[in-house]
């Protein structure tokens, strides 16, 4: 698609493929992909194309660069993200819409808007975006200290994710449990 030059299959395909590449734990094939599709000249949908920027922004963040020298670049994308949010309200009410907020608060470092925005993800009509808010939120918590409600919020975002089938969600929250469980000593529970 990039070789033929059309921008709309280009940037679907990396943005279906951009989350394989980051669950894959490829970030560096992916970012080269994603760039080469936005590169590609003409319109696209725009939940496709906020979707690569985004994965793109986040793919940059752990690619192992130094952090000085890709973070302008990380901004700019998920300012880019924003953008197309305002002009396109399914793509503000998407996941990716919901969760760029939570990256942008994050990484300017306001965690009380970062919590705010994590809360607007939770009562999302999505059941995934749901599941997920619950699972980031569960995260942020054990980075501010609050491990038993990382616990509970796991325990939230496992039967949310087991409900839909999702066994990637599913996995990662199982795996902060397990780690929680056995920080406790409850080794046969983990």
């Amino acid at each position: 698609a990039i070789d033929t030059g059309t921008a709309a299959e280009c940037v679907e395909m990396v943005a279906v493929l951009g989350e394989f590449w980051n669950m894959s734990g490829r970030p560096a094939e992916a970012i080269n992909w994603m760039r080469a599709a936005l590169a590609v000249p003409g319109p696209s949908a725009p939940l496709d194309r906020a979707t690569a920027v985004m994965l793109l922004s986040l793919g940059t963040l752990s690619s192992g660069e130094d952090p000085t020298a890709i973070l302008p670049n990380v901004i700019r994308g998920l300012a880019t993200v924003r953008w197309i949010c305002r002009r396109n309200e399914d793509v503000a009410e998407s996941f990716v819409g919901l969760f760029t907020n939570v990256i942008w608060a994050m990484l300017r470092r306001d965690k009380p808007a970062g919590f705010r925005e994590l809360d607007a993800a939770r009562e999302s009509f999505d059941p995934w975006t749901r599941s997920m808010a619950v699972l980031m939120t569960a995260m942020f918590r054990e980075n501010e200290g609050e491990v038993d409600q990382m616990a509970a919020d796991l325990e939230i975002a496992i039967d949310g994710f087991r409900t839909l089938g999702d066994r990637w969600g599913t996995s990662m929250a199982l795996r902060g449990l397990a780690s929680y469980q056995a920080s406790r000593g409850e080794h046969q529970d983990a």
